[in-house]
């Protein structure tokens, strides 16, 4: 009989046992000692009683045993593994569609990092890879996974913005959408956006360089080219409501954004970009079109406590 249920805090060790074992019999055949240990620390008891309060862990049992476990943060899944005596029937393949209909209930898409023993799994199963991304462990050994995504069935082929992320604080309700087609309507709205943005952030820009300026820029809310923000924009309303973080850090975690290039004279962004982790490594006298605005160029500082592959 097989029960699919939420994890307590009590099976934490079983759990914790079970994602040790896998990783130690299955990640040596792909992996060096050190991503093998990476993966190890990653998934310590620790993180997984974080996740188990947080509500983010399920379990499986088969006959009374612990035979697999998932997690999910949001649209994104986060940890699946089987226990190796109960692997090759297909228990991992029901874990990970109890958790699409979980997450497609709310999200147009589901993200996750895969691992090189998961990825040939998840692409039978529909997922597609967006692009890779890397992480440096110890000795200067570098793991490199892709980061994959499904489209919720019946969205395929439909070009209206999807809802990504889903946040209840304070300050209200907030919600993402990403914008695959930019429609006319799209961008003028976003102009709107850019434009109140810029005119209450960047003083030193007259109102006659602010629509030169809007010619050229892209029109988004939040604009990303490879892994570098190339913009982030707020209605003045509504800052100081974490909205820029959540953004930021969506596209962190999504479109491994690491690079960000601010004005000097915008001591705003270049406070909230440190706060969020960023560090000045190159500045330039000129800005990309040659006037006299000096640009700080910021590269986001590494941080693996809130990874998960």
């Amino acid at each position: 009989m097989l029960e699919y249920k939420n994890a307590s805090e009590e099976f934490a060790p079983q759990i914790t046992k079970l994602v040790q074992e896998t990783i130690a019999l299955v990640y040596p055949k792909y992996y060096p000692k050190e991503v093998v240990d990476f993966f190890a620390g990653l998934h310590c008891e620790d993180a997984v009683r974080k996740d188990i309060r947080n509500g983010n862990i399920r379990m499986l049992l088969v006959e009374g045993c612990l035979a697999g476990t998932g997690s999910r943060e949001g649209d994104h899944i986060t940890r699946v593994y089987v226990s190796p005596s109960f692997q090759g029937k297909g228990y991992g393949t029901y874990i990970i569609k109890k958790l699409e209909e979980e997450i497609f209930s709310d999200y147009g898409r589901i993200y996750l990092d895969a691992s090189l023993p998961a990825c040939h799994l998840y692409e039978t199963l529909g997922y597609k890879t967006s692009h890779h991304d890397k992480w440096e462990v110890e000795n200067g050994v570098i793991l490199v996974y892709e980061v994959m995504e499904k489209i919720r069935p019946e969205d395929i082929g439909q070009e209206r913005p999807k809802k990504v992320l889903e946040e209840q604080s304070d300050s209200g309700k907030t919600e993402i959408f990403a914008a695959d087609v930019r429609d006319e309507a799209l961008i003028n709205r976003l102009t709107q956006v850019w434009r109140k943005s810029v005119k209450a952030t960047h003083l030193f820009l007259s109102d006659e360089e602010v629509e030169q300026i809007a010619v050229y820029v892209p029109a988004a809310f939040m604009g990303i080219g490879g892994s570098k923000l190339e913009m982030l924009f707020i209605l003045p309303e509504q800052r100081g409501k974490g909205l820029g973080s959540r953004m930021l850090r969506y596209g962190i975690r999504r479109y491994g954004i690491d690079e960000v290039c601010v004005n000097e004279q915008n001591p705003q962004a270049i406070g909230f970009y440190e706060h969020e982790g960023f560090r000045v490594y190159k500045r330039t006298e000129t800005d990309e079109q040659g006037n006299p605005y000096p640009l700080l160029y910021m590269k986001l500082a590494q941080q693996t406590g809130n990874r998960e592959i």
